[in-house]
């Protein structure tokens, strides 16, 4: 079988060596095809310095559970998605976990209305202006916007 000499250029395994980045002085690999990359320890990000981190690819924030691979380009969402794995308000009828007292009392209110009632829970629903729409406030806002734009906010017909 014959054997040919083909020449490569080394330009040719750029994006291969760009598939890495460093994160808190190790190599990681980030895989530009994949969803998500893996960290250990606390949340991390890859570093400013980096020929990574440009206009056209922004700091990367690392979720600090091990089990998590999800990647982040603010640190705001990466805060609201770490809340997700300390669900620490608890639902004592059926279990369920959630992220904050208000998401408790809000399904407390939506699945076990009677107990929310006698555990004084006040319900964050308010009617819409025009019409039998009733759901929590930024809903209902939303609902009139859509459904009812001639409703200006002073809660007059505008004309």
């Amino acid at each position: 079988m014959p054997v040919f000499d083909v020449p490569v250029s080394s330009d040719a395994f750029i994006p291969h060596i760009d598939a890495f980045a460093p994160v808190d002085d190790t190599w990681q690999s980030v895989d530009p095809y994949f969803s998500g990359a893996s960290s250990l320890g606390s949340p991390t990000t890859v570093a400013s310095n980096t020929p990574h981190s440009t206009p056209s690819s922004p700091q990367t924030f690392l979720c600090s559970d091990p089990n998590c691979f999800e990647v982040f380009t603010r640190a705001a969402d990466l805060k609201r998605h770490e809340r997700k794995h300390r669900q620490n308000f608890r639902c004592e009828l059926c279990g369920k976990a959630h992220t904050d007292r208000r998401a408790l009392n809000r399904h407390l209110e939506s699945k076990h209305g009677e107990y929310a009632i006698q555990q004084g829970i006040k319900s964050e629903k308010i009617r819409c202006r025009m019409c039998d729409y009733v759901s929590r406030a930024d809903n209902v806002r939303r609902h009139e916007r859509s459904q009812h734009p001639a409703l200006n906010s002073s809660g007059s017909v505008s004309r």
